[in-house]
């Protein structure tokens, strides 16, 4: 077996970590859009609250795309050397065997 190794784990965990960034944070931004912003009073305010919350949407839509993107090529670079650990394992191997 070839020396040259990925850790397996280490690409899982960002995986997973990309994967659910976007839910994660969509639910905050859902709170967020939910929120009462009138209850801050004055109308310039609550005017800010609610200008906050629809960056703050937007943001996390943008984020959860990248983070999607993110995973994507996480899997393809896992697959990538996978298959290239395959080949330098062959190629390591004596002729013949």
């Amino acid at each position: 077996m070839a020396d040259l190794k990925i850790k397996g784990e280490a690409l899982d965990e960002l995986h997973h970590t990309f994967t659910t960034i976007a839910k994660r944070m969509a639910r905050a931004g859902r709170s967020m859009k939910g929120a009462d912003s009138e209850s801050v009073g004055a109308w310039m305010l609550i005017r800010k609250v609610q200008d906050f919350a629809d960056e703050w949407d937007y943001g996390i839509e943008q984020l959860g795309k990248h983070a999607d993107g993110a995973a994507q090529m996480l899997r393809k670079i896992a697959k990538d050397f996978d298959g290239l650990e395959r080949e330098l394992e062959a190629a390591l191997q004596p002729k013949g065997s």
